[in-house]
């Protein structure tokens, strides 16, 4: 099986990402609405009373025989393009730019959102072939 490689751009201080996907994904998100900067705070999860997955609770039907409402219990989001954590704790970002119940950080949003034309942007950075 042939491997297909793929272009990264490198971002100092920051790491690495694809930049088909990081394209294709900033895209998306411009066309989706407008973006908020909101402090991030806690909302109820639903968690399986057998210690399984916990997901958030946005108003979806469940059945108490086998799942916990707990009010806060969302404890975090993760950046949609970079998945840095974004909570209500120091350790972590604390605010992000939101639609819907997608959370983007500050610093993507800067780097990626911000600029007219995002193909553009991204030719400063330094390109990796893997």
């Amino acid at each position: 099986m042939k491997h297909e490689k793929k272009i990264f751009i490198k971002i100092d201080n920051w790491g690495e990402i694809q930049l088909d996907y990081l394209v294709d994904t900033v895209k998306q998100f411009k066309n989706e609405g407008t973006w908020t900067l909101k402090q991030w705070k806690r909302t109820p999860a639903l968690n399986d009373k057998s210690g399984g997955s916990s997901r958030q609770y946005v108003g979806q039907t469940y059945d108490p025989k086998y799942i916990d409402l707990v009010q806060d219990g969302w404890t975090h989001d993760h950046c949609e393009i970079c998945t840095r954590t974004i909570s209500d704790t120091d350790d972590w970002d604390t605010q992000g730019y939101n639609l819907y119940n997608l959370w983007i950080c500050d610093k993507c949003f800067n780097l990626f959102m911000v600029p007219a034309d995002i193909v553009s942007e991204l030719d400063k950075y330094e390109r990796v072939v893997k």
